[in-house]
């Protein structure tokens, strides 16, 4: 159940944390720059994907992806980064993540979560990473790209029978028209599940 797959998860972050691949927190992100500057998407995908096969995926993600993103928006803030280069680079990580998504045979009852962004959010990067740690866990991702208006995420999840829904939020997103709609999602969620229980 979610309970149990909300543990694992836990766990299994836990777990990557104790034990943080020195093939990423030795690895000097700047090695990656002249292939950004160059926008050499073949010679990026390719040391990108080495990386991913030699951590496996749910390491990939945490120990490499996680704070490669991190470097990548520091990167942008201090200008040693374009916009273009950051975008290119963002693209090519959300790639590889979708070949990893697509190579996982899901459980007929693994626990749906629906995944995707508010309106005003276009970053999902972070949904994929989450998609991949939910998989791995025994869960069912269901990803719907960014900026969904709040009626639609409502119905994804009840079309789906969702147990959750993950919604990643930035810190450049999270205003007060964000807190607005998640506040109306909580209550639009919650009368699709008193909706259904009365059906029962």
């Amino acid at each position: 159940d979610l309970q149990k797959l909300l543990v694992s998860i836990r766990v299994s972050e836990r777990d990557a944390a104790a034990a943080a691949s020195a093939v990423a927190t030795k690895c000097s992100f700047e090695q990656f720059l002249p292939m950004i500057r160059e926008l050499d998407s073949d010679a990026l995908r390719r040391e990108l994907g080495l990386r991913a096969m030699a951590l496996g995926p749910r390491h990939f993600v945490t120990d490499f992806v996680s704070p490669f993103s991190e470097w990548i928006g520091g990167a942008w803030e201090n200008g040693s980064l374009s916009i273009h280069e950051e975008h290119f680079v963002t693209n090519q990580l959300q790639s590889i993540l979708r070949g990893i998504l697509t190579q996982r045979h899901e459980p007929a009852a693994a626990p749906r979560i629906i995944l995707t962004t508010l309106p005003g959010e276009a970053h999902s990067l972070g949904l994929k990473m989450a998609a991949i740690m939910i998989s791995f866990a025994g869960g069912a991702p269901r990803l719907l790209g960014p900026e969904t208006p709040v009626r639609d995420i409502v119905n994804a999840a009840a079309a789906t029978k969702a147990c959750a829904v993950g919604l990643s939020v930035s810190l450049l997103s999270a205003t007060r028209g964000t807190v607005q709609r998640l506040q109306l999602l909580r209550e639009m969620l919650f009368l699709v599940l008193m909706n259904h229980q009365q059906k029962q």
